[in-house]
This record gives structure tokens, C-alpha cells and sequence, in this order.
């Protein structure tokens, strides 16, 4: 004689899964809400030591001091500086030497970090990034920023040491929260070379649009930043190099210096030209001849148009940068 069946065994099943599903989604969102808490709690801590009157300002201050300014201080110094500041040790102690021995020195020019350059990453020790900025307050970059990070003023300027810089998602994450800031970030280094990634973001603060803020990635713009730490010989350059066009009135000169640009970015297409300048092929012809007329042998060989296009660039700079002082 068989066992008797279950028969209300799938009503029962179908009326208690809605309610498994609602406990699901209530698990779900408990989870979501505690890593907010826990995201809440680490910003909170890193503007509480961040904070200006705090136990931790000045020794946190003398620390971002001694790695953003050059030359960098004696390794010693520095490990001293970073013990009394209590800052992420397991960075400072992973640091190349310990601060020991050879301590770098942040030196080098800027360069392709995929380069045979200081900046490119030779081994897996962690690397900090330095943040710069202006017009922002020290509290408000604070309060973005997760805990471990390091707020201060120097000289005037703004900084925010990011420590795991090369992180995964570091530097997307960052671009994220400070989104609606004035503010630049230089590339990820080693730590005894956090003076040279302070130095690009210096430079890169004079990318950051007033009226959009954001935050400008100084790896994104090498060209404009060498333009930037030379600003004498970028100026000599413009000014030599688009020197014939002087005598040209305003308004045809901005016409001309426009076709020009379009005309070397699109890699000498007249018609390409053309048509990001909404006007006829054979007006941006003309204004070719007109350029050529002026600026003669310049523009047919390739450092020469190389030279106009780097003027070009400079140029943009300078009067984006007379404009912000106005």
C-alpha cells in the first residue's frame, strides 16, 4: 500500500515564495545599507583626521610637507616624520629600501610612465598619488576621500595623498567622488617620489575649468604639461612661430588660426578640416594658401608643423591661464 501524497505540498510552496523573494531583497538591501555605513564611517574618520585643530593636524601637515616639497628629506627624517604622523605604515614600511640606503630622489622630468622613466613602476610595491588643489577646502577634499588619506595645505596649495594609488578601480573611484571639484591628480609613484607626482598635479590645476569642475588627470594631458613646466620657452615659441600673423586683423587672424588647428589635427585633410569647421572645402583651401603665404615653409615639413601645432597649444594655455588671473 503506496504512502499518501502531499497534495497541498506545491500550493504551500507556490504561496511561501513571494515571501522568500521579500526576504531575499530585504537581505540584499541590509548588506547594501551596512556597506554604506561602513563607506560613511571611513570618510567620516578621514575628515576627523583631517580636520584643522585635530590631534593629528600638524604632524599629518608636517608629513605632506616633507612629500610634496623638493628635495625630498633624508630617509631617515622622513620615516620619522611619517611614525610621529602614524600614517599608513604598511605603505611606509613596503616603501624600496625602507627608507633606507638609496632613497630616490623625485628629480626626473616628467615621462611616459611606460617609459625608462623614474615614474614607471619597476616592482609591486604600493605607490601614493598626490592630489592638488586651489579654491576647494582642505575639509570638503577630506570628507570625499577614503580613510588613510592625507589633507593638508602647503605653500599655499592644497594636497591630498591618495595611498594605493594603482589600485583596481583607484583612480575611476577617484574621478568619481571628486567629480564636482576644482582639483588635479598626479600620477601613482612610489612613495620617495610623491614630490614629482604633486609636481604634475601643480601643473595640471592650470587645466581646471572654472566654470566645469572636475577632476583634470595630469596622465591625460603630458603634452599640455610639458608646455606648462616650460612656460617661457612654450611662450618664445608662440610667439616666434605665429609671429606673421600679427599683422593680420583680429577677426581673420582667429579665423586662420582656427583652420590652422583643425587643419594639423586631421593631419593636413582640407576636406576633414572642412567639415568639423562647418564651412566649404574650398574656403579652408583658401585659408591655406593664405596660412601658407604667411607662414611659408613651416607648415610642408614635419617638425615645422609640429613647431605650429605645439604654438598653437601654448597659445591656448597662455590665455586660458591670463583669463583665470583676470
Amino acid at each position: 500500500m503506496s504512502a499518501p501524497r502531499d497534495v497541498h505540498g506545491p500550493e504551500v510552496a507556490a504561496r511561501l515564495e513571494p515571501a522568500v523573494e521579500t526576504l531575499h531583497a530585504l537581505g540584499d538591501a541590509i548588506l547594501a545599507c551596512l556597506e554604506q555605513i561602513s563607506a560613511a564611517s571611513a570618510d567620516g574618520l578621514a575628515f576627523e583626521q583631517a580636520a584643522p585643530g585635530s590631534d593629528h593636524d600638524t604632524r599629518r601637515r608636517r608629513l605632506v610637507a616633507a612629500l610634496v616639497r623638493m628635495p625630498a628629506p633624508a630617509p631617515e627624517e622622513l620615516r620619522a616624520i611619517a611614525a610621529a604622523a602614524g600614517w599608513d605604515r604598511s605603505v611606509v614600511a613596503s616603501t624600496p629600501g625602507d627608507f633606507a640606503g638609496d632613497f630616490p630622489r623625485p628629480s626626473a622630468s616628467p615621462a611616459d610612465r611606460h617609459g625608462d622613466a623614474p615614474l614607471a613602476r619597476r616592482d609591486s610595491a604600493p605607490r601614493v598619488a598626490v592630489i592638488a588643489f586651489e579654491h576647494e577646502s582642505a575639509e570638503r577634499i577630506a570628507g570625499r576621500l577614503a580613510a588613510g588619506a592625507l589633507v593638508a595645505r602647503v605653500d599655499g596649495v592644497g594636497y591630498a595623498i591618495v595611498p594605493d594609488a594603482d589600485g583596481p578601480g583607484c583612480e575611476a573611484g577617484l574621478r568619481a567622488r571628486l567629480h564636482d571639484v576644482h582639483a588635479a591628480l598626479g600620477p601613482a609613484v612610489e612613495l620617495a617620489q610623491a614630490a614629482e607626482s604633486a609636481r604634475w598635479a601643480r601643473l595640471a590645476l592650470a587645466l581646471v575649468s572654472d566654470r566645469t569642475p572636475a577632476l583634470v588627470v595630469a596622465a591625460d594631458h603630458r603634452v599640455d604639461l610639458l608646455l606648462l613646466g616650460a612656460p617661457a620657452l612654450a611662450a618664445a615659441l608662440a610667439d616666434e612661430a605665429l609671429a606673421p600673423l600679427a599683422a593680420v586683423p583680429a577677426a581673420t587672424r582667429a579665423r586662420l588660426l582656427q583652420t590652422l588647428d583643425a587643419w594639423l589635427r586631421h593631419r593636413g585633410a582640407a576636406t576633414a578640416a572642412a567639415q568639423e569647421l562647418h564651412v566649404h572645402a574650398q574656403t579652408v583651401r583658401y585659408r591655406l594658401g593664405r596660412l601658407r603665404s604667411l607662414l611659408g615653409p613651416r607648415m610642408d615639413g614635419a617638425e615645422g608643423r609640429l613647431e605650429l601645432e605645439l604654438a598653437l597649444r601654448a597659445r591656448r594655455l597662455g590665455d586660458a591661464s591670463a583669463s583665470g588671473r583676470g
